[in-house]
C-alpha cells in the first residue's frame, strides 16, 4: 500500500496472477485446470413450502439459475451495496479517501492515516468483489482458472484508465 497509481495498480494485477496461478494449480483444492463444477445455487428463503430456497430448481421449472430470481437477488444485493457505500462516502472514511485520492501527501499531513484508509478502501472492494464473484459462480454453476486470465484482469484496468479513478 505503499505504492501509488498506476504502479499499486501493476502490483495488484501481479497478485491477482499469482493466485490465479495458485488456483490453477492447487489441484487437490480447486479441481485445477478443469475448475469447480456443480456450485452451489445461494439457498435464500428456505420455508416449510419451499424446502430449498427461492433459488431450488424445483420453484423454477428445472432451471436452477432461473434468470428472474437472478436478477431480484442481484438487484436487491446491488441497491444494499450503493446504499452501504454511499453513506460510507459522506461519512469520516469517505472524506478521509477523498483528501487521499486529491493528495496522499496533503492528507497525511493533516493527520490522515493514509495506510488505514487505503487498507479499509482495499478490504472494502474485495468484499464486494468477493460477493459478486460468488453471485456469478452460483449463477453460471462452474468456476474454472482459465477463465480469469491477466487479459481479463487488463480489461478492468484499462476501463478505470481510460474511464477515469473518480
Amino acid at each position: 500500500l505503499r505504492l501509488r497509481g498506476d504502479y499499486l495498480a501493476i502490483v495488484t494485477l501481479g497478485f491477482g496472477e499469482i493466485i490465479r496461478l495458485l488456483a490453477d494449480n492447487l489441484s487437490d483444492v480447486t479441481n485445477g485446470s478443469r475448475g469447480l463444477n456443480e456450485v452451489a445455487y445461494p439457498r435464500v428463503g428456505q420455508t416449510d413450502r419451499l424446502p430449498e430456497g427461492v433459488f431450488s430448481s424445483g420453484n423454477s421449472g428445472g432451471h436452477a439459475n432461473y434468470g428472474t430470481w437472478w436478477f431480484w437477488l442481484g438487484l436487491i444485493l446491488m441497491v444494499v451495496i450503493l446504499l452501504l457505500v454511499g453513506n460510507l462516502e459522506r461519512s469520516r472514511v469517505g472524506r478521509a479517501w477523498v483528501a487521499i485520492r486529491e493528495d496522499e501527501d496533503a492528507a497525511e499531513v493533516m493527520g490522515v492515516n493514509t495506510f488505514r484508509f487505503k487498507l479499509w478502501a482495499f478490504v472494502i472492494g474485495a468484499a464486494i468483489g468477493g460477493l459478486s464473484g460468488a453471485m456469478y459462480a452460483g449463477q453460471v454453476q462452474y468456476v474454472a482458472p482459465p477463465t480469469f486470465n491477466i487479459i481479463n484482469s487488463m480489461l478492468f484496468l484499462c476501463a478505470v484508465v481510460l474511464g477515469g479513478q473518480g
